[in-house]
């Protein structure tokens, strides 16, 4: 994983951009891709490159209760090949960061990837309206 300086963004964004509508097609997520891009200029979240020009990844270093952890906010790309080299990077940026764990939210099975994921939450959500 190679680390995108913050002032390398914008020069980058409108692939990054395609690539964060499709993970939220995928992901049915409900955030947009302009929440990352504030949040990479805030140095809220970090973006890295993936392989050579295989993909990116989208992290934040949050806490809760249990202490630090490294939260996926985003993957993206052709990454099979280079799915074990991506988790031991993830690792590794977690440990530098002092993160005791990994996090991220997906609707599919990461749990049989057989790259260490497990499932902990399952989040229901109900949408409220007027009748």
């Amino acid at each position: 994983m190679t680390p995108v300086p913050v002032e390398d963004i914008d020069a980058k964004w409108q692939w990054i951009r395609k690539g964060l509508e499709q993970v939220i097609l995928r992901a049915r997520s409900d955030w947009a891709p302009e929440d990352v891009y504030l949040a990479l200029k805030q140095k809220q979240a970090f973006l890295f490159l993936l392989g050579q020009v295989d993909g990116f990844v989208v992290v934040q270093r949050l806490a809760d209760q249990r202490g630090p952890y490294l939260f996926v906010w985003a993957i993206y790309g052709d990454l099979v090949h280079i799915k074990d080299s991506i988790m031991a990077s993830l690792r590794e940026v977690a440990v530098t960061t002092g993160c005791r764990r990994l996090e991220m939210r997906s609707p599919r099975g990461w749990e049989r990837a057989g790259l260490g994921w497990r499932v902990k939450d399952v989040i229901y959500e109900a949408d409220i309206w007027k009748d």
